[in-house]
């Protein structure tokens, strides 16, 4: 029981790590191009631990599971490797948040959905309150916009409505 319990704990963390960071890797283009090797690291990771649940899942009875070849050893480099990809994202971010200061306001979270949705201005918007004291959002001006120009911002608002 020992043993079983010490897979299911690295289990759990492998599987709680994997979610949080194939969200972030395979959910953006944009974070995918500025962490180029963390991607390719974590695409070796989810391709093996994809593998693996397929193998678990195979063998529905904990006791079996525990039988395959070096499952725990397994789960223990996965877990080791994605702490590696967790703490080079996590420079990257200290990288962000010291190039515009403003960030440190938000947590890792809302800054990875910032970077993560650099073309998508409306989702960017939710988060400017947290940085900028009194702008509760920007009013857009969508004509005569050049081609490559998603949106354009002329002006912010207050939580009252009032226009700057």
């Amino acid at each position: 029981l020992t043993k079983l319990r010490a897979a299911f704990d690295f289990w759990v963390d492998v599987q709680r790590r994997w979610i949080y960071l194939e969200g972030i890797l395979f959910g953006s283009s944009d974070i995918k191009a500025q962490l180029p090797t963390e991607w390719s690291r974590f695409k070796s990771v989810d391709s093996e631990f994809i593998q693996l649940m397929r193998r678990i899942a195979n063998r529905p009875f904990a006791m079996e599971a525990l039988n395959i070849d070096n499952l725990q050893r397994t789960l223990e480099r996965l877990g080791n490797l994605m702490g590696v990809i967790q703490r080079a994202l996590g420079m990257y971010l200290e990288k962000q948040r010291s190039e515009f200061s403003r960030f440190y306001f938000l947590g890792d979270d809302d800054l990875l959905e910032i970077i993560g949705n650099t073309q998508e201005p409306g989702k960017v918007l939710g988060h400017v309150a947290k940085m900028f004291a009194g702008i509760a959002g920007a009013r857009a001006n969508n004509t005569n916009l050049p081609e490559d120009t998603v949106t354009c911002f002329d002006a912010m608002t207050n939580k009252n409505g009032e226009v700057v």
